[in-house]
């Protein structure tokens, strides 16, 4: 997919450029130019028009899913740019109301936002007078925080999710592998044989092999995804001048920075010295991914951000790290650089 100059729509799906060096002006031709910080919200809703009209023609997962990330997006768009906004309250009341609906868990989900699925149920729990919805809201608050704080917690709460979603969907032959899905997905990121063994009974049960099976949940995973980027009126990637993070860096200036500060370390500085700058980018990094998830760089960059802040090695460098490494590895499970990263901490751990 091109990143094209001049396009309106893309500039929509807006990212920017910033830099420390004369280089960071230089505009890749692949990316277009944004009108604005961020996608405007008020195309952004429109969106959610559409899905709603067809998922009130066929009320599938599938296209409750597709309403679900189009109100996701909507909210993502109004939490950057009009927080203040009566639509925000409206989309942050939605994403509980859908997200409890479909059973929304953040190892099988792939709207790629629990950061705003969880400012959704936080603003719900604190503003709604519905006992029922604040439950709900809260809960979600609590899936979203095991993916920073109990890892063997987010996989129960997959496995629990799938299940419920299957039992109130029977029929439906799109999700009959959720549970089994859910079940590798939690082996992948605890490295927990309980969960790949519960996930070769369940996919044999519905006639797939354990072969079979990755393959199968990542092709399925890969279709979801460009269905949803597809139906969501906007381009995944983002634009080349738009600023993301505290210093304002584009995704150029990002690149060129941590070339900067990894030089810096190459030739000898102190690597803790660099850490204020590299906390910076991978500020940048995450501001980014919190707007253009389906982005095509987004797993490079934020695989690099995680080798940086490593090499940094400082407490607050660690943290981070372990943050973008949890964002990567849940969000992006099925990712080269996913794979590179469960794969080394897999070796260092059976490691004698």
């Amino acid at each position: 997919m091109e990143r094209k100059f001049g396009s309106t729509g893309v500039a929509l799906l807006a990212a920017a450029s910033f830099c420390i060096s004369a280089h960071a002006f230089l505009v890749s031709p692949l990316r277009a130019l944004a009108d604005e910080r961020g996608p405007n919200p008020e195309v952004v809703f429109s969106q959610v028009h559409v899905a709603y009209a067809q998922e009130s023609r066929d009320r599938t997962v599938h296209y409750e899913r597709r309403y679900f990330s189009a109100v996701v997006n909507a909210g993502r768009a109004y939490a950057r740019l009009r927080p203040s906004d009566n639509e925000y309250g409206k989309l942050a009341l939605l994403t509980v109301q859908i997200g409890s609906a479909l059973h929304y868990d953040p190892l099988t989900d792939r709207a790629a936002a629990p950061w705003y699925v969880r400012e959704a149920a936080l603003w719900v729990s604190k503003n709604s007078k519905d006992i029922k919805l604040v439950r709900s809201a809260n809960d979600l608050v609590v899936r979203v925080d095991a993916m920073n704080e109990d890892l063997p917690a987010l996989a129960k709460y997959a496995d629990a999710d799938a299940a419920a979603l299957i039992k109130e969907h029977p029929h439906e032959t799109d999700i009959r592998l959720l549970q089994a899905e859910a079940d590798w997905r939690a082996w992948v990121l605890t490295n927990d044989p309980s969960w790949r063994d519960l996930a070769i009974t369940r996919a044999a049960k519905e006639g797939v092999s354990a072969e079979k099976l990755p393959e199968i949940i990542a092709h399925k995973a890969s279709a979801e995804i460009a269905d949803l980027v597809a139906n969501s009126g906007m381009s995944p990637l983002a634009p080349a001048d738009e600023y993301f993070g505290h210093m304002n860096y584009s995704m150029l200036g990002i690149e060129n920075t941590e070339r900067h500060i990894n030089e810096k370390i190459d030739n000898g500085e102190d690597p803790a010295s660099q850490e204020s700058l590299a906390l910076l980018v991978a500020d940048s990094i995450c501001d980014m991914q919190k707007t253009y998830p389906a982005d095509t760089d987004m797993t490079k960059l934020l695989f690099e951000g995680y080798t940086l802040l490593n090499r940094v090695a400082t407490p607050a460098a660690t943290t981070t790290a372990n943050k973008i490494r949890t964002l990567l590895t849940v969000e992006y499970q099925d990712a080269p650089e996913s794979t590179q990263l469960l794969q080394t901490t897999t070796a260092t751990t059976n490691s004698p």
